[in-house]
């Protein structure tokens, strides 16, 4: 089969029976139009797609379900609950539902207790024969009405009681008696008679919250174990991938300088469109001021600054560690760069006398080092590193790659402890109202729109997806 070739031809829909008939009379077989079909990698050759589907992150996975994998957003998946006597366990009103119930119940235990006269009135069927022959005895709980969610944009109360409700797939893993709200997206099944849709819910699903001849496949954001322990349903392996992808890049602070300080767009007059330049001292006046030469020399300039002598094989390994930077570095450099964090300038990768501190900032005198694994096997070596750093008068800050992923917040929050502080804008209420109800935005996280990732905003991510036309599209050719 490896040598055969597809050829196809069609002749239009819009046609009747008789007209095709005659055309295949009237037409030579090696005169029809053939195309020549190649078929894609799913062997598909009559509808074929061609689009990146297959390249998309995984959404889920059984094999990452069953443990053996992790790659893909979700770790566990379930169907909505599928109770096959909706008349009985489902009702808006959850007085009405809790008299419907008592007297499903009531049939029940007269069944049970040998009395077989009202056994078709509440849609009895073999699990319920098996629970007789069990001994199951049933008393009604009120606590068991709970919201669902029964179609789309309809709530309803339903009984959740695991021998009344017929299948409820892994939905007990996400609701239970006391867990009554957990945050799910839900969308229709493959292979459903309704066109793909999604919708995110916090109540109890039901099997066909899509509609009628479809059944929802749902994603939890979290999960429960026996103990009521709240696991997340997000994989690690999806947060770094998403962490790696969509570093966070908070908003750069218009200036006239740029990444590295050079002044740009300064036009011949000494303005930058309307806005003067500050000029030195005296320049203004046609004069200039005059340097001290006895004027001392901070010694740091010969170890960090212009005036540093760095060996060649030293200035290529900090040129190629910029171009190798973690994950963490990467986070941190975003929140760091263009003057960010309280408008102090940093360096990365920069030459300290025999050393290359990740971040530096020469204003603060500050550097900063990030920490992975392999510096659990050098921490005399990092002490010493530190010791000679503080001997020159330097401040050294240690983080570790987890405090960036994970608390990156806190950490621009230590950072700028040690900056100095930005000028204040002035006050619309003068010195006088200075400080009082102003809402200043932090000098470190959210209030410089940075923060790392979380799994909550996979979720929505994942959720504003899969409501894109174009996703869709995709998902329905494939």
């Amino acid at each position: 089969m490896s040598t055969a070739k597809i050829f196809y031809f069609t002749l239009q829909d819009e046609q009747t029976k008789e007209e095709k008939l005659d055309w295949f009379e009237r037409t030579r077989f090696e005169d029809i139009p053939f195309d020549h079909i190649t078929p894609d990698q799913k062997a598909n050759w009559i509808n074929l797609t061609d689009n990146d589907f297959d390249s998309l992150v995984p959404l889920l996975s059984k094999e990452v379900k069953l443990k053996r994998s992790q790659k893909a957003i979700f770790k566990f998946f379930t169907l909505g609950i599928k109770t096959d006597r909706d008349a009985w366990v489902y009702d808006y009103s959850g007085i009405a539902l809790a008299k419907k119930v008592n007297y499903m119940i009531q049939a029940f235990e007269a069944v049970r207790q040998g009395e077989d006269v009202r056994n078709l009135d509440i849609k009895w069927d073999r699990n319920l024969d098996r629970y007789i022959k069990k001994g199951i005895k049933k008393e009604f709980s009120e606590g068991l009405i709970q919201d669902s969610i029964y179609r789309p944009f309809v709530k309803s109360k339903i009984y959740y009681d695991l021998h009344f409700n017929k299948e409820t797939h892994q939905i007990p893993s996400v609701f239970s008696r006391k867990i009554n709200e957990s945050l799910m997206i839900c969308f229709t099944d493959a292979g459903s008679q309704k066109k793909f849709m999604t919708i995110a819910i916090r109540n109890i699903p039901d099997f066909h919250l899509v509609g009628a001849a479809a059944s929802a496949q749902c994603l939890p954001l979290y999960r429960y174990d026996e103990n009521g322990n709240c696991i997340d349903n997000i994989t690690d392996w999806a947060l770094e991938q998403f962490r790696q992808h969509y570093q966070p890049s908070p908003p750069q602070p218009s200036s006239p300088a740029g990444e590295e300080g050079a002044e740009i767009g300064i036009a011949e007059t000494g303005k930058i469109g309307a806005v003067h330049l500050p000029s030195p001292a005296g320049e203004g006046l046609g004069e200039r001021a005059i340097a001290n030469p006895l004027e001392s020399i901070d010694p740091l300039v010969y170890l960090s600054g212009a005036r540093r002598n760095i060996p060649e094989a030293l200035l290529q390994r900090a040129r190629a560690l910029r171009q190798q930077q973690t994950p963490a570095e990467k986070i941190l450099w975003e929140c760091l760069r263009a003057n960010r964090l309280n408008n102090a300038k940093f360096r990365r990768q920069h030459n300290i006398g025999p050393y290359i501190a990740d971040f530096y900032c020469s204003a603060a005198k500050l550097v900063i080092e990030l920490d992975g694994e392999i510096h659990q096997t050098q921490k005399d070596r990092d002490g010493d590193r530190n010791t000679w750093m503080q001997a020159n008068g330097l401040t050294v800050l240690r983080f570790q790659n987890a405090d960036i992923t994970e608390n990156l917040e806190q950490v621009l929050t230590t950072i700028s402890v040690y900056l100095p502080s930005p000028p204040q804008p002035s006050s619309p209420m003068g010195e006088q109202g200075a400080g009082k109800g102003s809402d200043l935005p932090s000098p470190a996280g959210e209030g410089l729109g940075v923060r790392a990732i979380t799994k909550l905003d996979i979720f929505h991510y994942t959720y504003a997806v899969l409501h894109h036309p174009a996703y869709r599209t995709k998902y329905e050719l494939n």
